[in-house]
């Protein structure tokens, strides 16, 4: 029984230290969430051609709300995985939900 209880422990303690360690992320990311203004969406929505680090947050983003990708063909020809489209469809249309639902 001590042996599970020390092993109950460990966990309990590492998972501590996680949370500790999440919360001041989570924080952060909430404050930066509140900051957002609309004229700041409607700028992302601009684009055409996003930069890389756009296109990529905007697929964490819709990989995370479950939205499905568009299927496009790349220089190559090759057809591939698109989020930008539904992002600007789908999320950055309505820049008041799109922030609620981050």
């Amino acid at each position: 029984a001590k042996d599970k209880a020390d092993e109950r422990k460990a966990i309990e303690d590492d998972a501590q230290k996680d949370l500790d360690e999440a919360l001041p992320l989570l924080s952060a990311a909430v404050q930066i969430l509140n900051s957002l203004k609309e004229s700041d969406i409607t700028t992302l929505k601009s684009y055409n051609k996003p930069p890389a680090p756009v296109k990529l947050t905007m697929e964490a983003m819709c990989i995370m709300l479950e939205k499905k990708p568009a299927y496009v063909k790349d220089d190559n020809g090759k057809k591939v995985k698109d989020y930008w489209g539904v992002a600007k469809k789908e999320s950055l249309a309505n820049p008041r939900k799109f922030v609620q639902d981050l």
